[in-house]
């Protein structure tokens, strides 16, 4: 049991030390794929959830020598501009030169990575919000199984300590 135990709080501390990491060097996750827009295209498509229709717009474009898609989707429901919502990045991605896209480390082999930065000829025109390390939910779920494994290991100690 303690061999077990062990293990356990092994794997919880790596677990944390990767998140850790990754919270703190998000910008460090990331890498850069350049090259020439191939193709681009807009669409508005509603998707309905549980009753409930959402109208998203979708900015998909590829790059020249590279075989992934990249999206960009936008909720639109109650935007007056709606199908418009991604005018000044459509427009920059059909003149530039040059193209920069930032995806996670961990994306570089999936055909549909998540964009976090689009540069076009060194100027920003898109940029999340949300870094690629903001795990803050994972660490609360990690906290609590390490506190729940905790209980239970010292309550299961306690009752072989009674009889």
């Amino acid at each position: 049991m303690k061999s077990l135990f062990v293990g356990f709080l092994f794997l919880i501390f790596y677990a944390g030390y990767l998140l850790f990491t990754h919270l703190l060097f998000g910008e460090n996750n990331l890498i850069e794929l350049q090259g020439q827009l191939q193709k681009k295209e807009n669409f508005v498509e509603t998707e309905t959830m549980d009753h409930k229709s959402t109208e998203y717009a979708y900015l998909t474009f590829m790059l020249e020598n590279d075989r992934r898609l990249y999206i960009l989707k936008v909720d639109i429901n109650g935007i007056y501009q709606g199908f418009n919502v991604f005018g000044g990045v459509n427009k920059s991605l059909r003149d530039a030169g040059q193209i920069s896209v930032w995806i996670k480390k961990s994306d570089y082999l999936k055909i549909r990575p998540k964009i976090y930065k689009i540069y076009t000829d060194g100027t920003a025109i898109f940029e999340l919000k949300k870094k690629p390390g903001n795990n803050a939910v994972l660490y609360t779920v990690l906290a609590c199984l390490t506190f729940l494994f905790a209980a239970i290991y010292y309550s299961s100690k306690r009752f072989c300590l009674i009889t």
